[in-house]
Parts: structure tokens; sequence; C-alpha cells
């Protein structure tokens, strides 16, 4: 995301199941999500991303601004399939775009090697 957006919060949930949250100034620490077995099946994924506006200045009116973002991705794993998950927030648009309708959330689905998955 563009310096005009601060994370203030995100949150996933497995098939309605909360598997991570983390706000204010630990949101920003890298980490591992989630490492576990899924059983065989369609399983949904929801991301949940909260931006506050960023500004200074003659922008700094952008600060009263809140931004929550939710997408939902379905991934189907095989018996025995490991999959990775990679989720990416950006923003779409350009210059043009109002900034409601920037911040976005895209989900990459890849077959990994089992004995790479961290345990």
């Amino acid at each position: 995301m563009g310096a005009s957006f601060r994370l203030e919060k995100l949150a996933y949930r497995v098939d309605g199941r909360p598997v991570f949250e983390r706000e204010g100034a630990a949101v920003d620490q890298p980490t591992i999500v989630s490492t576990e077995i899924l059983p065989a099946g369609e399983h949904d994924v929801v991301v949940f991303v909260r931006y506050r506006g960023n500004g200074y200045g003659v922008f700094s009116y952008l600060n009263k601004y809140r931004f929550d973002v939710t997408s939902k991705h379905t991934v189907t794993v095989l018996d025995r399939q490991h999959v990775q998950l990679d989720v990416t927030a950006f923003e779409k648009g350009g210059a043009t775009t109002p900034l409601e309708n920037r911040p976005a959330i895209a989900f990459r689905a890849n077959l990994v090697d089992p004995h790479a998955v961290p345990r």
C-alpha cells in the first residue's frame, strides 16, 4: 500500500474460525500466519484489513479516514496436498481513483513441497 495508508489491523479466518489477528504496532511484525493441516475439500479464507489514512501538512485530513477491506477466497485442497496461500494487500487504481476504492486484497494459491512447509 502507498504512503497514504497506515495498516492498523489484520485478521484471518479459515472456514469461519479465527486463526490470526493483530492490531496496532504488532501488525507490522512479519510472521507466518498459519501452518495448519486442513482436510481435503474446499476451505474459505477471509481476510480483514483496516487502514487509517496517513497524511501530513495540507493532507492531514486523511488521518480522520478509516478504510476497512474484507475479501474471501475459496481454496480447494486435495488429499495429501500441500497448498501455500499468499495474500497480498495492494493499492489499485491510480491518482484519479478515489482513496476509498484503492485498498484491495489478492490471493494466490501454490502447491508446495511438503518438506518445505514449516512445522
